[in-house]
């Protein structure tokens, strides 16, 4: 499997965004590797935008909830089972089946929810760029393609700061 780098950018406008955009895609580049986020105002219905998983930590929230969830519904399924309830005949795997599912369903549904508003850390400061009406756009790119992308960014927008995605990153300045 090829690695990939997440690139990201601010654009101050919408055009720029749609001619980057273009150009990306004339270059071979699909829409799924293309992420674009801007102010509710701004319309962008006809770019890829950024799904909520690009945006919010939903991804670790369903998986630490479903972990987690999963490990107290096996506990409490053996707890059952170790010491039923008085006069009550119960079959241990299934319960311990059901405890845990129900267990691994719950806790990924509430962590979900809960990690679809917290915005991911790399990208939490783009908000004020955002609202300013900048245009944050994201790119999924092959390791061995970074280097063309940036320069055909910069052929169009020379004052283009193109960044790789990490957790300490500053993304609005």
């Amino acid at each position: 499997m090829i690695q990939q780098q997440r690139l990201y950018f601010l654009l101050p406008n919408i055009q720029l965004c749609r001619e980057i955009v273009f150009e990306l895609k004339s270059s071979g580049l699909s829409e799924k590797v293309i992420h674009i986020m801007a102010h509710e105002r701004i319309d962008i219905s006809d770019l890829p935008s950024a799904q909520l998983s690009d945006k919010t930590q939903i991804k670790y929230g369903l998986g630490l909830g479903a972990s987690i969830g999963g490990t107290a519904g096996l506990l409490s399924g053996l707890l059952v089972v170790s010491f039923p309830p008085a006069g009550l005949v119960l079959g241990g795997a299934a319960i311990l089946l059901t405890t845990t599912i129900t267990g691994i369903g719950f806790g990924g549904a509430v962590s979900a929810l809960v990690a679809s508003g917290i915005p991911k850390k790399e990208i939490d400061g783009v908000g004020l760029c955002i609202e300013r009406g900048e245009i944050l756009l994201m790119l999924d790119i092959p390791n061995n393609r970074i280097a063309e992308t940036v320069k055909a960014i910069q052929y169009i927008d020379p004052s283009a700061d193109v960044r790789l995605l990490t957790e300490d990153s500053q993304v609005c300045r």
